[in-house]
């Protein structure tokens, strides 16, 4: 019983851990990806050998079987040829490319230049034309003020002309600021508030009669009694 129960009995396995495992899963699969790329290889050798390799090298040799001065020539004369026929294609590929190149350059320097000459002379353009602008506006302005002065001064006289015109041109320049009180506005109301000031002085003084005073606003001062 016991060496039947030892013979049909589970094989124990102790389980490898995680990196183990991982690192042959990953070797597997870098195998597999091998092989697959061998035979894709392989595969395609084999279809370029079938499909072009071989005919020609079969037609190379037929060639030579029957008619082997004209087939020895040809040899010779390509084998002389490949390495000039090589050398101007890659010539000619370079020379298309440099000047590509050189054309793309160019045209970038070309405009850039362009672009830069005609900028440098605008601004001096705009800067010219806001000189011209400020002397033109101050010419249109000073012509302006001199002939309202002439026809104001003819119905009002010059000082009033002057005055009206000065006050207007301020107005003018002044539009769209909070209008402030005038000096003159400032100096009748400080002489208007000395004066009620004053003006209750003396009505204090006037009312001390008592105690020898006398009023001051209307018989001036006194020595006392």
């Amino acid at each position: 019983m016991d060496s039947y129960t030892t013979a049909f009995a589970p094989e124990v396995k102790h389980a490898p851990n995680d990196t183990e495992a991982f690192e042959g899963e990953e070797e597997d699969v870098l195998a597999d990806y091998f092989e697959k790329s061998a035979l894709a290889v392989r595969n395609s050798f084999e279809r370029f050998e079938q499909g072009c390799a071989r005919p020609v090298f079969n037609y190379i040799l037929a060639t030579f079987r029957r008619r082997p001065v004209r087939s020895t020539f040809a040899a010779v004369y390509i084998a002389l040829s490949v390495l000039p026929v090589l050398s101007f294609i890659g010539f000619s590929v370079f020379v298309f490319a440099t000047s590509i190149f050189v054309g793309v350059a160019t045209a970038i320097v070309g405009a850039a230049c362009a672009v830069g000459f005609f900028g440098f002379w605008l601004a001096c353009l705009l800067g010219f034309f806001l000189f011209v602008s400020f002397n033109l506006t101050l010419t249109v302005i000073t012509t302006y003020l001199f002939v309202r002065f002439v026809m104001r001064a003819r119905d009002e006289g010059p000082r009033a002309a002057l005055s009206n015109l000065a006050q207007e041109t301020r107005a003018q320049f002044t539009r769209g600021r909070k209008p402030g009180p005038s000096r003159r506005q400032t100096l009748d109301s400080s002489s208007t508030s000395d004066a009620s000031l004053i003006g209750g002085q003396g009505d204090v003084l006037g009312e001390k009669v008592a105690g020898g005073y006398v009023d001051a606003s209307v018989n001036g001062p006194q020595a006392m009694a």
